[in-house]
């Protein structure tokens, strides 16, 4: 008999790993200005906050190179463990991710970026609805972004006229400064560090979105294949370090 349990335990003791993980993988792509690339290493505040946290949680950090879309493609996977820098919460991203109930950041002000000769002609439409609606002015924008209760009924009506492939910022903003599209939408941050960088960005304007873009909260979101033993770790290190506590069943639901 004891033989058979001694076998039993060391099969058992075979399925389970002796040492748990101590890494969590994070990624990163380019978002500057809190999130930027330089040396090829992830750099920036919200690399550093995301960095205080993790260790505080008693793991290291392991920086996961990919794009936003990529991202979000590995969240709705939920294959692969790892967490995100900052993702807006909705109930349907919540069915399929692990979002951390404390509050992170807040998205900076949106702004439209358009050539210069193509400024006039947007800011008389008014409203980012009107320029949506045009159909002679064509739009790049993010994938698996989201850009408001304005803005995404109206995109989720598919408009040909307006791309959802791009997967970063700064390919948004190349895209109108060729000429490939009229305008784009991006965070204002990202439009300033993009101007620093560029020179100014010559021949291209910023135009506010009317009022339409809200300045959405960022949560840490990961993966469906993170076990609960990391996810409870990390949620102590946000407690600890003085994250604000949210409770998700709370926030205001979307019009």
């Amino acid at each position: 008999m004891r033989v058979l349990l001694s076998f039993i335990l060391g099969v058992v003791g075979l399925a389970v790993p002796a040492v748990a993980a101590d890494s969590l993988t994070i990624t990163y792509y380019d978002y500057p200005p809190k999130m930027t690339i330089v040396g090829g290493k992830p750099a920036g505040a919200r690399i550093d906050q995301m960095t205080e946290i993790v260790e505080a949680a008693g793991l290291k950090v392991r920086w996961l190179k990919a794009s936003i879309s990529q991202e979000a493609d590995m969240l709705n996977a939920g294959k692969r463990t790892f967490c995100a820098t900052g993702r807006s919460y909705t109930p349907d991203r919540a069915k399929r991710w692990v979002f951390l109930p404390y509050y992170l950041d807040a998205l900076s002000e949106h702004v439209i970026v358009a050539r210069t000769e193509d400024a006039a002609r947007i800011r008389k439409l008014k409203t980012v609805s009107a320029v949506l609606a045009d159909k002679s002015l064509t739009g790049v924008l993010l994938q698996n972004y989201l850009y408001g209760p304005v803005v995404d009924p109206i995109l989720a009506k598919g408009l040909p006229w307006v791309s959802r492939q791009a997967n970063m910022v700064v390919q948004e903003i190349d895209m109108i400064r060729l000429g490939r599209a009229h305008y784009t939408i991006v965070p204002v941050q990202s439009w300033r560090a993009y101007q620093k960088a560029n020179d100014g960005a010559r021949g291209l304007v910023s135009i506010d979105t009317f009022g339409a873009m809200p300045r959405d909260s960022l949560y840490i979101a990961c993966s469906r294949a993170l076990d609960a033993a990391t996810i409870a770790a990390l949620e102590n290190a946000m407690a600890s370090l003085g994250y604000r506590p949210v409770d998700f069943d709370k926030l205001p639901k979307a019009p």
